[in-house]
């Protein structure tokens, strides 16, 4: 099992997978703007995704997730109310290096390409 993030230099060494939109309901879940290829994988129940909230990391779990026009609406424990869901609007979600799958040969993440010199 992956250790909790805790250094904002963990932060930097993480990936993006998607950014809150906006609360949705009144039972605290919210809209999510996906950053990646695997929605279903990373947004599925279970799944730890981590926020920054000033100098603190925090990891949420997800504790229910439907989809909505593919856009995830997720429910994560200890967030149930509106109030408590607003305070995560344009929250980025991020995950460990670590617990990504492999990807295919000659098959790269974006944050893999960042900083790559392209020749034609």
């Amino acid at each position: 099992m992956q250790s909790a993030p805790r250094t904002l230099a963990d932060w930097d060494a993480m990936v993006s997978v998607g950014r809150v939109a906006r609360p949705h309901g009144l039972g605290g879940r919210v809209v999510i703007n996906p950053d990646t290829d695997f929605v279903e994988q990373r947004f599925r129940v279970g799944e730890t995704l981590f926020v920054r909230r000033e100098e603190q990391i925090e990891g949420l779990q997800v504790r229910d997730v439907r989809y909505q026009r593919r856009r995830p609406i997720v429910g994560f424990d200890g967030i149930d109310s509106m109030t408590a869901a607003e305070r995560l609007a344009s929250a980025d979600l991020r995950v460990p290096v670590a617990v990504l799958e492999p990807l295919p040969d000659d098959t790269f993440y974006y944050h893999e390409l960042i900083g790559c010199r392209m020749e034609t």
